[in-house]
């Protein structure tokens, strides 16, 4: 068995990185299958509900140290090497990474993002113990750039790609994802308890309000004629229900857009912008569906566009596993979204993703766009009803023209990510010949002994 220790930026509900996880461990247990991978995290509970993960409260010494003790590996995983949020939890991870070479284990940072490094104390943290790693693959350019100008140099750095990408898409079923797609529509057709009671009650006052102004007890020709149900004329119901029926058989499918949607605190305005394009590509004939990034903190802000919306949407409302996440986005037609995790969950999945950046436009999120054949984003400052509809549109226009090139680069991604776990392995039995044998030996077993002589000659 070889155990494997994760230190990352493991915090809070993220699909983002409960899919790296799962690629990670997918890519090990691919090329050792005999491997423990275990986590340091703060939400012990969510992250155990990856499969092939193990969890440990990270603020649990006792557990750390049990975990380092017993590693072969240790990896450094994540978005963990930035400043962005203050210098605290950068100087907790490398806590755990120090802690780690104190016990003499090696350590791998692996397909990890680096930056922004803008304290003085973080790019100092990061430079004196980026140095001390045996191997380092990072995702992209400008992650290795970002180590050279803070002076890592000692160990060598590849540059690899995100491990997102090191997942089949055809894992996922999209029969699922239309089953849930489906539950998603019912749902949102049915009002809530909340609705059906606020509604009684409207009724009940205005029924009551009318009948006051009746002195004589009669009743009021308002609710006389809502109590009344109208008369069809004979046979005209039966034509109605065969135009209806004749007009659903050539009802064209509705294409779907997918809005991830975040809580940004102070920002308001932006959800009635998306409000005001989703409700005219409504009118357009599309379909569009709210989808909270975090569950459940960004379930509210997901109601709350739907109720600016003056057209029907559907949204999630229910925590799905990231299996199910993957299987509903193969549903979509286009995917809109704040984060540069879910623009690579949406480029995974071979559907043409638009971004709203906060960033500026040479941000990482506007180059990987670039890089895969994307539509231009927009700006989350200034952002307007009109440019992001059109540029839905537009999108659409392009789509088989943004998938063909964007099949073609996933091609290469897939590889580079793969390169990350391939790497990490070479390395580590490159060290300690002596763990592939006991790994791929079984107990008690005579073959074992033969292969030995085997690799030796």
């Amino acid at each position: 068995m070889l155990r494997v220790a994760a230190a990352g930026y493991y915090s809070i509900r993220n699909p983002g990185e409960e899919a790296e996880l799962a690629a990670t461990v997918a890519s090990l247990q691919a090329l050792s299958p005999k491997i423990e991978l275990t986590v340091f995290s703060k939400q012990v509970e969510s992250t155990s509900r990856i499969p092939g993960v193990q969890a440990v409260n990270m603020w649990n010494p006792f557990a750390v140290l049990s975990t380092l003790l017993h590693a072969d590996i240790v990896l450094s995983c994540g978005n963990a090497l930035h400043d962005a949020d203050g210098i605290g939890n950068l100087f907790t991870h490398l806590f755990l990474i120090m802690a780690a070479r104190f016990f003499g284990k090696p350590v791998v940072s692996y397909g990890q993002g680096v930056g922004p490094l803008d304290s003085y104390w973080g790019r100092r943290l990061v430079r004196s113990m980026g140095n001390r790693f045996d191997l380092i693959t990072v995702r992209n350019q400008a992650s290795k750039e970002i180590l050279q100008k803070t002076g890592v140099e000692k160990p060598p750095i590849v540059v690899t790609a995100d491990p997102v990408f090191a997942l089949n898409p055809a894992q996922f079923d999209k029969e699922e994802g239309l089953s849930l797609l489906n539950q998603i529509r019912a749902a949102s057709l049915k009002p809530d308890e909340q609705t059906i009671e606020l509604t009684a009650q409207l009724t009940a006052q205005l029924t009551e309000q009318l009948t006051e102004r009746c002195p004589d007890n009669t009743t009021h020709p308002v609710v006389k004629l809502c109590e009344q149900s109208p008369e069809t004329p004979e046979g005209e119901g039966d034509s109605d229900a065969a135009e209806d029926a004749a007009a659903a058989d050539n009802e064209t499918v509705q294409p779907l857009l997918g809005i991830v949607l975040q809580e940004i605190e102070g920002e308001k305005a932006y959800r009635s912008e998306i409000a005001a394009a989703a409700d005219r590509l409504v009118r357009d004939g599309w379909e569009v569906l709210l989808l909270p990034y975090r569950w459940p903190t960004d379930l509210q802000v997901c109601q709350e566009v739907s109720w600016i919306m003056q057209e029907p949407s559907i949204q999630l409302q229910e925590r799905l596993t990231l299996m199910q996440r993957f299987s509903l986005l193969s549903q979509v037609d286009l995917l809109l979204g704040l984060q540069l995790p879910v623009l690579k969950m949406g480029t995974l999945m071979r559907k043409p993703c638009i971004g709203i950046l906060r960033d500026n436009k040479t941000g990482r999120a506007a180059k990987y766009l670039e890089i895969t054949g994307q539509p231009q984003a927009v700006q989350f400052e200034g952002l307007e009803a009109e440019q992001l509809y059109q540029l839905v549109i537009s999108t659409s226009e392009r789509k088989k023209e943004i998938v063909s090139h964007m099949d073609q680069v996933l091609i290469m991604l897939r590889q580079a990510s793969w390169q990350s776990a391939g790497l990490t392995m070479s390395y580590f039995y490159s060290r300690y010949p002596q763990k592939r044998v006991n790994i791929s030996r079984s107990p008690g077993s005579s073959n074992g002994h033969k292969a030995t002589r085997t690799n030796h000659h």
